[in-house]
């Protein structure tokens, strides 16, 4: 019924439809199949009433902020009509929509919503807001151009005095056979994709012909792209060493960090309660669990220290400042190439729907634009906006941190007992860094919802500002060292103080989210938590890990050293690249907006982890794993040149 009395409220107005089609865009094509479409809609033709109902219309809810109003996304794309030789297709366009005078108007509205919800008023709560801009799905001719609507709208606009303001953009128009953003350079890319394909093939037949028909097969350094060799690497679950917890650490933080992401995403994305995000989902004590996941990366950072130290403990050969840095950036630089790439070519053609354009351009626009910054490792200088893989930020502050590892190194070798003056040292300038540009700035600490760019800015992505939690891992590998990981003596009550310290630490800080939430901004609070509660989390981790690795594990340690962990744990840096890139597409096939709860974030998020996986096995064993044998390789051909060459020197 409400639908008829659309087609028929059309048809009284279509002599005023007229007029300001041949008043903004008169004598263009888009014209006559508009004229076209309000003809036949009065004569009641099946696909005019298709692509007037595929509009978006006013929805219920939109006080509970369902303010995207997508309509049908594939009956428009479906429309297609031949008359007299000429064709009609249906072309979907995302329209934002703004008040004339946004400033006034729209903070206004912002500051009622505040005072109706009870929020805390803060100028990161009306940035939130103001990224929610409103948003309706219109489906016209696909004659018409960005321009041609914007003309129309702004006649219309003016005529009749309406107080909205629409945005149209090129980029946000679909239609069935439309490039999704055309570069010169994906032709090059898909060259390059396809060769990798190629040369994992040639590589796995002959990997393939040695195990059939050679009875004993040496190392062969043609074999290290090969499915079968790398499978079996990647399968096996058999771990030398004590520091086995760490499988189960990176997993369950990866998975931690993409339950986080993928929250973040959704809350932005097109809900019928968006409203409820703010008013009532985050003051939830129990999704504080999901707001604390920013603690996962302090995790990684805190392992990715230890490592530092443990993985070269054993070493009696003087280590090469400049060995170590290639080493690091070829572990690094393959994946991440791959993943840039992907992005910019690959990913945008795995989706279809009402956002999906808006997010194509801004992911594969930003790495296109920046790859350079994120190859290099310095993209978190990069504002949020600009970056082009989501987490990567990570590795460039690692690989920033990492050039301290020479220093640390000769440290712990030459003057053993200096470390822990150098650690206290540099963790000091980071506090003082810390705690000055949250007070001068007067930056929040929790991160999602209320953080600012000048937080990510300053704070989150700052070398300086990370730099304990990467120190506290080498502090904790230095101990690991000195007592190369042997058991050590402890009571059964001193082994369970020191993992009730540890984990009630963490849970206070994750906890504690819940307070900064439902309490007014106190700069004295967040200089407190941005300077010191990623340092308390980091040595929560590490004492985590040193009684793992010392015997006081017990069945925490049992669990974390799983083999279902050892293989997943060799997947956690393709994972970490990649979920954002899955995230991105699972959200942009969204057709009709969602339900926003913690079960059905939960619920999706299963499906995305194992669609993760997958493509992180295919990432692992094509671009990872055989870059990370051929490093090895080299590796041990350098050292058995060294060998020789002191045995030479001895003869």
């Amino acid at each position: 019924m409400s639908y008829f009395c659309q087609y028929y409220s059309i048809y009284l107005i279509e002599d005023k439809f007229d007029s300001i089609v041949d008043s903004s865009i008169n004598g263009t094509r888009c014209a006559s199949d508009l004229h076209r479409l309000a003809t036949d809609l009065s004569d009641f033709k099946l696909w005019a009433m298709k692509m007037v109902d595929a509009n978006g219309k006013l929805n219920a809810g939109l006080l509970k902020g369902n303010i995207h109003q997508l309509g049908s996304y594939d009956e428009c794309l479906d429309v297609r009509v031949e008359e007299k030789g000429d064709l009609i297709s249906g072309q979907y366009c995302s329209v934002y929509l703004e008040p004339k005078d946004k400033r006034n108007q729209y903070y206004s509205g912002i500051e009622t919503l505040v005072k109706e919800w009870n929020l805390s008023e803060t100028k990161n709560l009306r940035a939130f807001f103001q990224s929610l801009t409103p948003m309706v799905g219109i489906c016209v001719p696909k004659s018409c151009s960005a321009d041609h609507l914007s003309s129309l709208w702004n006649y219309t606009e003016k005529s009749l005095d309406v107080p909205l303001h629409a945005i149209f953009r090129e980029e946000y128009c679909s239609y069935k056979d439309k490039p999704m953003l055309p570069y010169k350079i994906d032709f090059y890319i898909f060259i390059f994709f396809a060769a990798s394909l190629a040369v994992v093939i040639i590589s796995t037949s002959y990997d393939v012909y040695l195990q059939l028909f050679r009875k004993t097969i040496k190392e062969d350094i043609f074999t290290i792209f090969s499915l079968y060799t790398n499978s079996k690497s990647l399968l096996s679950t058999s771990s030398s060493g004590n520091l086995t917890c760490l499988f189960g650490i990176r997993v369950i933080s990866t998975c931690w960090v993409i339950l986080g992401h993928f929250m973040c995403f959704k809350s932005i994305a097109s809900n019928t309660n968006t409203l409820d995000i703010i008013s009532e989902w985050r003051f939830h004590l129990g999704n504080t669990f999901l707001l604390g996941f920013h603690y996962a990366v302090d995790t990684f950072f805190t392992i990715s220290g230890l490592l530092v130290l443990y993985s070269h403990s054993s070493e009696e050969n003087k280590i090469s400042c400049l060995a170590l840095y290639i080493r690091r950036f070829f572990r690094l630089s393959p994946s991440l190439f791959a993943t840039i790439l992907l992005n910019i070519s690959v990913v945008k053609h795995l989706a279809s729907g009402p956002l999906w354009s808006e997010f194509a351009l801004e992911f594969s626009g930003n790495c296109l634009e920046n790859w350079w910054a994120t190859l290099l490792f310095v993209n978190n200088f990069l504002v949020d906006e600009d970056q082009c893989i989501g987490p990567s930020w990570f590795l460039a502050v690692d690989f920033q941190l990492y050039l301290l590892s020479p220093l640390i190194l000769f440290v712990s070798k030459k003057y053993p007992n200096k470390i822990f003056t150098l650690v206290a040292t540099a963790c000091s300038i980071s506090f003082i860094y810390s705690f000055t540009v949250t007070l001068m700035k007067r930056l929040e600490f929790v991160v999602s919802f209320d953080a600012t760019q000048e937080f990510y800015r300053y704070l989150y992505y700052s070398t300086v500002s990370r730099m304990p939690s990467w120190l506290i891992g080498v502090l904790f590998g230095h101990l690991l060292c000195r007592r190369n990981s042997q058991k050590i003596q402890m009571t059964k009550t001193l082994s369970f103080l020191a993992w009730s310290l540890s984990l009630s630490v963490m849970l206070g800080l994750i906890l504690y989210h819940n307070i900064f939430m439902t309490n007014d901004y106190s700069v004295i609070r967040s200089a407190f938590f941005n300077t010191f509660s990623r340092t308390i989390w980091s040595l929560s981790t590490g004492l985590i890990i040193f009684l793992c690795s010392t015997g006081h594990g017990g069945f925490i340690n049992t669990f974390l050293s799983h083999p279902m962990f050892v293989v997943l744990g060799k997947l956690t840096y393709s994972m970490f690249l990649l979920n954002c890139s899955v995230i991105y597409v699972v959200v942009g096939n969204e057709k009709q907006p969602g339900y926003f709860s913690s079960f059905q974030l939960l619920y999706d998020f299963c499906g995305i982890f194992v669609i993760v996986v997958v493509c992180s096995v295919a990432m692992n064993l094509i671009f990872e794993r055989p870059f990370l044998s051929l490093i090895n390789h080299l590796q041990r051909d350098t050292s058995g040149n060294l060998e020789t060459a002191k045995v030479s020197k001895k003869m």
